[in-house]
Order: structure tokens, then sequence, then C-alpha cells
């Protein structure tokens, strides 16, 4: 009896086994397609199904579905074809609502749900309904990652504002609610410069909190360590050159554009105005050399002729 129960012990993990080798060899293979036609997804899909199906304490595997579903609709966007959105759109959800119910702390996971995350903003889906549930996810996953911080401080603006905006006269300690909001996004934004004290879009994001609160001092303030820290991001450098317009310090402002450029040599719309500038501050030989570098980049550029033709 001994020697057949321990046959069948055999038998059965060799089974087993060999159904776990299966679907690792599937994901492998899925993983490694070119999708050149609709049906590709199809066959990608079934696969990665199987293979959930033969293991799904696997999470990977599920980030890997919820890609090919991701990817399915890049594809449809890229022919310019119609296609079922909402279809799509479900099948991701219900995919990363069974990750966001499993707990792990694998550095894999992390990375998968990250990447789903912000393929999902890139797509559009701006009211996606787990954005809350995946920050605090990947929050616990990485807690010391300051980029987190800043996804949930502005998750909380979003609801500020839909509270400021609300057309309801009566909403019942609606004050004290918004008040709570403030101070979470505060907190969330100042741990996350805390957490990494020279994230240029951690100071960003405080200086606009500050901004918002109308104390434009402050604002600035953070807006500038945001732009010593990250001159090569452009909705910093942008903000920062507009305050400088604003209060017509334009040296400031080509300073600021300059500086930015350094990083950005080919950014044709900062180049433009930076030619712009030197135009209306009648520093003439800036303007030719900077209307040069535009035609060498964007040899049609209109712009940079008419400034030509000015001096």
């Amino acid at each position: 009896i001994f020697v057949y129960l321990s046959l069948l012990i055999l038998v059965v993990a060799f089974y087993y086994g060999t159904r776990l080798v299966w679907a690792d060899f599937l994901v492998a293979k899925t993983s490694q397609m070119t999708y050149m036609k609709i049906e590709d997804f199809s066959i990608a899909e079934n696969n990665m199904r199987y293979a959930v199906d033969i293991n799904p304490y696997r999470l990977d595997y599920k980030f890997y579905l919820a890609n090919i579903f991701i990817n399915k609709e890049l594809f449809y966007k890229g022919l310019n074809r119609e296609y079922n959105k909402a279809e799509i759109q479900s099948n991701i959800e219900s995919i990363l609502a069974e990750v966001l119910s499993s707990p792990t702390n694998k550095p894999d996971n992390l990375i998968w749900l990250k990447g789903t995350y912000n393929y999902l903003k890139l797509l559009g889906y701006q009211t996606y309904n787990s954005e809350a549930s995946i920050n605090q996810k990947l929050l616990f996953l990485d807690p010391y990652n300051p980029e987190l911080y800043v996804d949930r401080a502005l998750l909380n603006s979003f609801i500020y504002s839909a509270l400021e905006n609300s057309q309801e006269d009566q909403i019942p300690d609606q004050e004290m609610e918004m008040q709570i909001i403030l101070e979470k996004i505060k907190s969330d934004l100042e741990k996350s410069i805390e957490l990494k004290n020279n994230y240029g879009l951690g100071y960003y994001n405080l200086g606009l909190y500050y901004e918002k609160l109308r104390d434009y001092v402050k604002a600035q303030e953070y807006f500038k360590k945001a732009f010593d820290y990250d001159p090569q991001e452009s909705i910093i450098a942008e903000t920062l050159k507009n305050i400088y317009l604003k209060d017509k310090e334009y040296d400031k402002a080509i300073d600021i554009i300059n500086r930015y450029l350094e990083f950005n040599y080919n950014d044709i719309n900062f180049r433009e105005e930076l030619a712009s500038l030197y135009y209306e501050t009648s520093k003439f030989d800036e303007v030719k050399r900077q209307a040069d570098i535009i035609l060498q980049i964007d040899p049609e550029n209109t712009q940079a002729k008419v400034l030509l033709e000015k001096i």
C-alpha cells in the first residue's frame, strides 16, 4: 500500500509540475509575441487565460493579461478603428480587482502594477474606478516611493475640486471635510520631499497647493526649488517662466528658458518663445541665433522666418 501511495503522489506531483512548467512556457511564448493583426491578441489572451487557470496564484500572469488588453486598445487606436472600449476596460478592471485583493509585496508585482496604472492613465481612464485602490496597494508595496505620495495628493485634489465646485447649497460638514482633505494633500506632498529631498515634482505640487490657497509668495518659493532640482521638467519651467513674465521680469524668464533648453535642445515651443522674448528686449543677435537653431530643427518654421525678416 505504501508503494502504491508513493507512486500516486509521484504521478500527481509530476502532473501538476508539468502543468506549471507548461504555464511558464505559454507566458514566455506570449510575452515575446509581436502583435501584427487583431487575431494575435486572441491567441495571446487564450494563452494567458490558460496559464492563469493553471496557476491562479501567479499575479504576474494576471498583469500580463491586463497588458494584453491595454496593448489591444493601443493597436486599435493606431489603426483608427472602432472598438469596444467599455469591454476592454471591464476586462482590465476585473483583472486588477483580483490583484488588489491579493496580499503581496513582491517587487516584480509592484513594477507591473505601476506600469498598468500608468498605461490606464495614458489611455484616458481619468475616472478609472480603481485609481485610489491601486495607489493604496502601491503604497503598501513601496511605502518609501515619493511619487506615490504625490499621486495620492493629486487624487485628493480631484476630490477637493469636486466638493469645491459642487452645485448643492447644503452639504453637511462640507467645509470641515474640505479642510481635512487639504491637510491630507499637504501631508502627502511634504512626505514626498521628506523621502526625496531633491524631488522636483514634489516641490512643484506644493507650489500648486499654496497657489490654491493664494499664498503666492510661498508658492513661488516652492516653484523655484522645484526648478532648481528638476530644470528639465517642462511643466515646472513653464510655470516659473509664466510667473516672471506676469511680473514683467523678462530677464529671469529668459534665464529659465535657457536653463530648460540645456536639457531639451529641440523643444521648438520654448525656443520660439525665447526668440520672441529676445526680440521684445531688443537683443537681436540672440534673436538671430535662436531663429537659426529653430530652422535647423524645423526648416519650415514660420515664426523663425518672420523674426529674421523683422531684424
